[in-house]
């Protein structure tokens, strides 16, 4: 018999063979392994054409390399829960993405950010645009 739906106490109740095995395979392995969270950095990015994607890429190598720990998460792809789960226990949170409407947060990330104002994570955000990361060239 296989699994069917993952429902928790709270929170997202996973009920696609997608969510299922992302829970089941990905999530699992770090929920069940012990790391020191605390000590990582927390990159969410938020891409319209690629570019904020390759600036995570280039930042989660750039972190790795002065082996700083990194956890990078798409805030389009990844599961709600498990981006709030993280950014409340990491050392730093660097938002990563496109200005909106008057230079201001997408709408999606502007949610994670409230949300986690809410929680109150030892971690202090950064927003960085992507617009300055390309030199204003867009």
């Amino acid at each position: 018999m296989g699994i069917e739906i993952i429902a928790s106490s709270h929170g997202a109740i996973h009920n696609t063979k997608d969510k299922i095995n992302y829970v089941l395979n990905l999530l699992w392995e770090e929920w069940s392994s012990l790391n020191k969270d605390n000590e990582k950095v927390l990159v969410i990015y938020l891409t319209m054409y690629s570019a904020s994607q390759e600036m995570a890429e280039i930042v989660f190598d750039e972190l790795k390399s002065n082996c700083i720990g990194v956890i990078v998460r798409d805030a389009l792809n990844n599961i709600f829960d498990v981006i709030i789960q993280d950014a409340v226990n990491v050392r730093g949170i660097l938002f990563i993405g496109p200005s909106f409407i008057d230079a201001t947060l997408h709408p999606l990330l502007h949610h994670i950010v409230y949300s986690l104002s809410a929680l109150k994570p030892k971690a202090k955000p950064f927003w960085w645009d992507y617009l300055l990361w390309l030199g204003n060239s867009c």
